[in-house]
């Protein structure tokens, strides 16, 4: 329904304020209301928008994956179901993930994403947890960005920080 297509459309927006704010000069945008200046941006040339696929996929690329507790969405009565067909993948892959002997840092988005996160009760060796409300509600735009944190915990642990942003192609010479 409309109203469901809108949350998703205001998450994907929120986790895209997230990575744009990244950049430098750019840390003003992680606010609500900032998506008019973005698209402002976009339009004048000042910021390139990727292409959302090419994004996840440079993210996966670097080690970033974006895992939802129930697997998938459709509608409300089925979400028990997704979320119990999807528990047993989602368990596997966190423990293996927090026991892995690389730096990991889980984001949890919400409150769905922590109870499945506590839930597998991952045994994690060399991790770190960031919580943050989910991008969908309200609060998300009004804490610190979650993804500055991410980067922040990876460099306790001696990792890299995460390019959020893509680097804009480049210019005429």
């Amino acid at each position: 329904d409309g109203e469901r297509t809108e949350d998703m459309a205001g998450s994907l927006k929120s986790l895209m304020l997230a990575a744009v704010a990244t950049r430098g000069g750019h840390a003003d945008l992680f606010r609500p209301g900032s998506w008019p200046e973005v698209r402002r941006q976009i339009r004048d040339g000042e910021l390139v928008f990727p292409a959302l696929s090419d994004y996840f996929i440079t993210l996966a690329g670097q080690g970033v994956l974006f895992v939802n507790a129930a697997w998938t969405r459709t509608a409300d009565e089925h979400l028990v179901a997704h979320r119990s067909l999807w528990k047993p993948v989602l368990d596997y892959m966190l423990g293996k993930l927090a026991q892995n002997n690389q730096p990991v840092v889980f984001l949890l988005l919400g409150g769905d994403a922590s109870e499945a996160f506590c839930a597998a009760d991952p045994v994690c060796n060399r991790s770190a947890i960031v919580n943050t409300a989910h991008p969908g509600r309200w609060g998300f735009l009004r804490r610190r960005n979650p993804l500055v944190r991410v980067n922040h915990a990876l460099g306790e642990l001696g990792a890299d920080p995460v390019p959020w942003w893509p680097d804009p192609p480049p210019g005429p010479v």
